[in-house]
């Protein structure tokens, strides 16, 4: 038996040109041990045409090697290998992807921390509750209560976030609130919107508001046929309602501390967006009892 023992080697194989025509090679019960070597081969072109390469019971060990082949043309036509029982040992190899890990933790860690971030906003809240009410809707027939107390929800909170919005307006035009809340858009307006920075902060407040209006008007719309596929209870109306208010007495405090925070929102401003919330949704959901007694 033969054998190779290649041991902290460099070879290098410059503008070399190799041709191998209607060659046959057979290495048999064969053990190649190649440990620390460095190849370095270059502007190399190969040609193999017609070539039969049989490696029967073959046995390679690389331990720790390096491969250099760089700028190198391999052309092999019509060539047959055949290799059996063979045993390739590739001992000590290392592949780090931990850095390609650590990257999309990081995304993943920012994305979640985001949302938990948004999710101190009422708005973002009731958006979540609905979108969970479509989608178990989608799935099985919810009950009447569920419809009432996430789209009564929703669209006060919506339709009195425009009133408090444009009661602030001086506030979400602000340069110093739209650099804290409203980063990513303003790196996007600044990159690729064509005006100045001057109509920045009053376009992103107007269209705050302009999308508090279509997505309550939006919901208000489709509402009709969430409560025709609904299971009709007793007192639902009742039930929605009182759930309206424990959400709102779940979120008083933490929803004060933000608004206070961010829009400057007094405590006197408050309450009575909450009472006037309240007030919208009693009236949504009698609105929403005259549908189902009408279908």
């Amino acid at each position: 038996m033969n054998k190779c023992i290649g041991s902290s080697n460099n070879f290098t194989i410059s503008n070399a040109e190799f041709d191998i025509s209607n060659a046959k090679f057979t290495i048999s019960n064969a053990k190649f041990t190649i440990s620390n070597a460095k190849f370095t081969i270059s502007n190399a072109k190969y040609d193999v045409s017609n070539a039969k390469c049989d490696v029967s019971n073959a046995k390679c060990t690389i331990s720790n090697a390096k491969y250099d082949v760089s700028n190198a043309k391999f052309t092999i036509s019509n060539a047959k290998f055949t290799i059996s029982n063979a045993n390739c040992d590739i001992s000590n190899a290392n592949c780090d992807i931990s850095n390609e890990l650590l990257f999309i933790q990081r995304i993943i860690k920012k994305i979640i921390q985001k949302i938990i971030k948004l999710h101190k906003f009422l708005c973002y809240q009731v958006t979540t509750i609905l979108i969970l009410t479509i989608i178990l809707s989608s799935l099985c027939k919810c009950y009447d209560v569920l419809i009432y107390f996430s789209f009564g929800a929703y669209i006060s909170i919506m339709l009195m976030g425009c009133y408090g919005l444009l009661l602030k307006f001086k506030v979400i035009a602000s340069r110093e609130f739209n650099e804290k809340y409203n980063y990513t858009q303003c790196y996007y307006w600044k990159k690729y919107v064509p005006l100045p920075i001057s109509f920045l902060f009053t376009y992103m407040a107007v269209s705050s508001i302009g999308m508090h209006i279509f997505y309550a008007f939006l919901a208000l719309y489709y509402v009709k046929t969430f409560i025709k596929h609904s299971i009709t209870t007793k007192y639902s109306y009742i039930l929605g309602y009182l759930l309206v208010v424990l959400f709102f007495a779940i979120n008083y405090s933490s929803a004060f501390k933000v608004y206070n925070n961010c829009l400057k929102c007094s405590l006197d401003e408050y309450n009575k967006g909450a009472f006037l919330t309240l007030l919208v949704v009693g009236g949504l959901i009698y609105y929403f009892e005259t549908i189902k007694v009408s279908i």
